[in-house]
């Protein structure tokens, strides 16, 4: 039975439907790749502007507990970082153009899977959720 919640709530949770704010635990613990920098754009002229960091730590871990569904259980700790998920140890290429302006959280929770929530800026303040993977599917270890 308990295993068909935890399936129904994986299910739930990667289809994007109902997506509620979770009830986190007294304090999880949040971790920030920082220092947030400042990024510069230069135009065609050499003109040097600078851009606001819309991706912020703060921004991204509301739009990530905002993407996950109660069923996951009680968050105990939230970890920030710019660009793509890598695994540990792994070599995934070098930081994504634009990294600023992409980001994950890894979310683990007491009773049930850690998920890696894919961000993206957005326009303004805006941080969109473009996935939500359970952390072990992304370690190319536990492929077939």
């Amino acid at each position: 039975m308990r295993r068909v919640a935890a399936i129904a709530g994986l299910a739930l949770l990667l289809a994007g439907c109902s997506s509620v704010n979770v009830t986190p635990a007294a304090s999880p613990a949040v971790t920030c790749a920082g220092p947030e920098t400042i990024s510069v754009a230069i135009d065609a002229s050499g003109t040097q502007s600078i851009l606001p960091i819309v991706l912020t730590c703060d921004h991204a871990i509301a739009a990530a507990k905002a993407a996950l569904t109660p069923a996951l259980g009680t968050v105990t700790s939230l970890d920030f970082g710019y660009g793509r998920y890598c695994p540990p140890g792994w070599h995934c290429g070098p930081f994504p153009i634009g990294g600023d302006d992409l980001g994950f959280v890894i979310v683990a929770f007491s009773n049930s899977p850690s998920v890696v929530v894919s961000l993206v800026r957005g326009s303004g303040t805006t941080v969109v959720v473009t996935k939500i993977d359970k952390l072990a599917d992304l370690d190319p270890r536990n492929s077939p």
